[in-house]
């Protein structure tokens, strides 16, 4: 199973789950994902949340 953490570009960093996806990329020596936008990215940039998200999971 893959883990790929991620994060919106504009959630605040104080954030607690932006927090937690920190943490637990550092936990698994990777760098997160960075999607456009904050928390709901996925629908006010559906076009550019989609480029992020396609690489990660097609890469093997």
């Amino acid at each position: 199973m893959r883990i790929i953490p991620a994060t919106g570009r504009t959630t605040r960093r104080t954030v607690h789950t932006y927090r937690c996806a920190l943490d637990l990329a550092e936990r698994l020596g990777t760098e997160p994902v960075e999607f456009p936008g904050g928390h709901d990215g996925n629908a006010a940039f559906p076009r550019a949340t989609a480029r992020p998200l396609k690489s990660p999971l097609l890469d093997r």
